[in-house]
């Protein structure tokens, strides 16, 4: 274009990307483009259909498709942060020279130096699959618990039934009350001081009544569905550990622990109590290398008089 003089306001030949779009302007073919939509313009065009069509063959034919990167997956990137400086572990990979890719994770050393060596992905991934097999149990054990939890939630609600009924009926007969009084007061029976200190009475005796109605189902809510969620996350628990999804570890062990941190290459956690009781009780078993940060914990002494998988059948305090 510039041999025939055609030339930006500067002076300088137009650049690729200015005749690209020149090439693929629409308005050439009298359209008008509106909000990304084009329209039939109000002037005719210059070129002719054909003559536009041949040209984006043209140009399609000596397209060059960009080469996009691949991203590396890096699966427990933001996952942990350093035992010694508290710095966040980050991710690289290498490639050695048949081709093969290794990752692994280190510290940033954003707070200063830090002496910590770099940890490789699979070392990583062993450490955590030791977890996942300390606090996983067997599948009949977990069917256990969930019929037990059936069981003691029948119990409860045959047990709670006679009050749950009580208060119904302390409810009705207060709204019976307050029906009768508001007849009375309508009869003209009744003067309008009486009437509104006794309805007021009523009100109130039945706010007490509807909130110890609430107060009682949601008694039985506090203790069954924190129970059931912690056995469908022991169910979860026994799945992961016969997988390599390692994007699908990473997630539960940020849901059911928290402070992971990395130090002298070994990955520690801080279970929440009934996990720390699932450990201890499986008798802490694992390689060296993979550590519980609370296996000296006190609250695992909490749990002395509980058992998994009671053949007797008998609830145990917790």
């Amino acid at each position: 274009m510039a041999d025939h003089g055609v030339y930006q306001k500067n002076g300088k030949p137009l650049g690729k990307a200015s005749v690209n779009c020149i090439l693929n302007n629409r308005a050439y073919l009298g359209f008008t483009k509106h909000y990304g939509e084009y329209f039939p313009g109000s002037f005719l065009p210059i070129l002719s259909p054909t003559l536009f069509e041949a040209v984006q063959k043209v140009l399609k034919t000596r397209q060059k498709p960009r080469k996009s990167k691949i991203a590396h997956p890096f699966h427990f990137l933001g996952f942990a942060r350093c035992g010694e400086c508290g710095g966040m572990f980050t991710a690289q990979y290498s490639t050695n020279r048949f081709g093969t890719k290794y990752s692994y994770y280190r510290c940033t050393k954003k707070f200063g130096v830090c002496g910590q060596l770099y940890l490789q992905e699979n070392a990583l991934a062993t450490q955590l699959k030791t977890l996942l097999q300390s606090v996983s149990l067997p599948r009949e054990e977990i069917l256990k618990m969930e019929n037990k939890i059936d069981e003691w939630e029948n119990e409860n609600i045959s047990a709670r039934g006679g009050v749950v009924q009580n208060l119904k009926d302390k409810i009705r007969g207060n709204q019976e009350k307050l029906d009768k009084l508001v007849a009375i007061y309508l009869d003209e029976d009744i003067e309008r001081e009486i009437y509104l200190e006794r309805k007021d009475l009523l009100m109130r005796e039945k706010a007490s009544l509807l909130e110890s109605e609430r107060d009682f189902g949601q008694q039985r809510k506090n203790w069954v569905e924190p129970l059931r969620s912690f056995v469908l996350s022991l169910k979860e628990c026994a799945d992961l550990e016969k997988t390599e999804n390692y994007l699908e570890w990473k997630q539960f062990f940020q849901k059911i622990g928290s402070n992971p941190e990395i130090k002298d290459k070994t990955v520690s956690i801080h279970w929440g109590e009934l996990w720390d009781f699932v450990a201890s009780a499986k008798g802490g078993s694992g390689l060296p290398s993979a550590s519980f940060a609370s296996q000296n914990s006190p609250l695992i002494s909490n749990f002395a008089n509980v058992s998994l998988g009671d053949s007797t059948g008998n609830r145990t305090q917790i």
